[in-house]
């Protein structure tokens, strides 16, 4: 599908569901993604719209991060108690590229 629409070439690494020996909420996937990658799982944030995302990222000792729209199967997100949620993907921008050095704290 990313190549049909020309958007590989924005992505650094794909992993799908049944890319991995172990799916989400497994915390093995995000530090996955941190060592392709080469980030310190402190120095990385997991956004998402469910329980499960939120449930990954504390189960790989990343920021756990959320926004309020997308799959949940109707529970507010805010039920799931992510560290903090976005409004939308501009204000995720904004903190992340904030030069406070808290922008990052699990």
């Amino acid at each position: 599908m990313l190549d049909v629409t020309q958007l590989s070439a924005y992505f650094d690494l794909l992993i799908g569901g049944d890319s991995l020996e172990h799916k989400k909420p497994h915390g093995s996937v995000l530090r996955r993604v941190a060592r392709d990658l080469g980030v310190c799982t402190t120095r990385m944030g997991h956004v998402g719209d469910s329980r499960i995302d939120v449930e990954a990222a504390r189960n790989a000792g990343v920021a756990a991060w959320a926004v309020p729209y997308g799959y949940n199967a109707g529970v507010p997100i805010e039920q799931a108690e992510p560290q903090r949620i976005f409004a939308d993907l501009d204000e995720l921008a904004l903190h992340v590229l904030s030069p406070q050095p808290t922008a990052w704290t699990v």
